[in-house]
């Protein structure tokens, strides 16, 4: 059932899909009276909950919580792989109807004491909710518990649910919280190639001038020499130069490289 289930998901939010090109704002109710037209109509909110795709994320990989420990496989490996990519896939494709605050033309907000008319209670949406609160889910493993995989785990999460529209504040406010993340990691192939994905739909709604690219274009010529495998050092005939050793990496655990791709995509 959950198979099937993921099968309908997917046929409704992937590639050439009814819903790939809606937003959440952009759903119209069909009037029944009237000349019949939806445009004169209010906007529908389509909203996803992160929260709930990410418990059944969980359920999907338990490993990805190092508190908990998984129960006993009951299918094939082969199996468990195809819905976990299924599953990786539908919360990508999901990215887009979650919550970030943005309400369409004609919304009123209810303020939370409600009122006497009789009207739903609705609280004052906060700008990029979303985002926030998966930022403060993250923040403390991506910037202090780099020396385990434990930021591995944080920066998938970033890259699985964080959506890419966000307003040009909030994201002036974490790059400098994100390069100082990638930069405590060196030499980790996996690492970089998530950390560029996330700063590719940062420059979408950050102008050039809002924002320091500086110090991000540094660091990526920096890092330039290992993604291009420059040979650094070299032998004298009377061997007076030191023969360089090869510089050390890190690298994902194999159950975590499934959420990022094949080699591939990103070397």
């Amino acid at each position: 059932a959950r198979e099937f289930l993921l099968s309908v998901a997917l046929l409704l939010m992937t590639k050439k899909a009814p819903l790939r090109s809606v937003s959440n704002t952009a759903l119209y109710a069909s009037t029944s009276g009237g000349n019949g037209n939806a445009e004169d109509s209010n906007r529908w909110l389509f909203i996803l909950h992160w929260r709930a795709l990410l418990r059944m994320l969980l359920r999907t990989a338990p490993y990805l919580d190092e508190h908990k420990a998984g129960t006993p496989p009951m299918s094939s490996s082969s199996r468990q792989s195809g819905v976990l990519k299924r599953t990786v896939t539908l919360i990508r494709s999901s990215r887009r109807f979650f919550d970030q605050g943005v309400r369409p033309p004609g919304w009123k907000a209810v303020l939370d004491n409600g009122s006497s008319d009789g009207e739903s209670v609705f609280p004052v949406p906060q700008k990029d909710s979303t985002a926030r609160a998966l930022w403060d889910v993250t923040r403390n493993d991506l910037l202090y518990h780099t020396h385990s995989n434990s930021c591995f785990r944080a920066l998938i999460m970033l890259y699985l649910f964080h959506p890419s529209s966000c307003s040009s504040e909030f994201y002036l406010e974490v790059m400098p919280q994100w390069l100082e993340s990638w930069s405590n990691v060196d030499r980790c192939p996996e690492f970089d190639f998530l950390w560029m994905v996330m700063f590719c739909r940062a420059r979408k709604y950050v102008s050039p001038e809002e924002y320091d690219w500086g110090s991000l274009r540094r660091y990526l010529l920096t890092q330039c020499g290992y993604w291009l495998q420059i040979p650094v050092g070299g032998v004298s005939a009377d061997k007076s130069f030191p023969r360089a050793a090869p510089p050390g990496k890190r690298s994902f655990p194999s159950r975590l490289k499934a959420f990022v791709g094949s080699g591939s995509k990103y070397e």
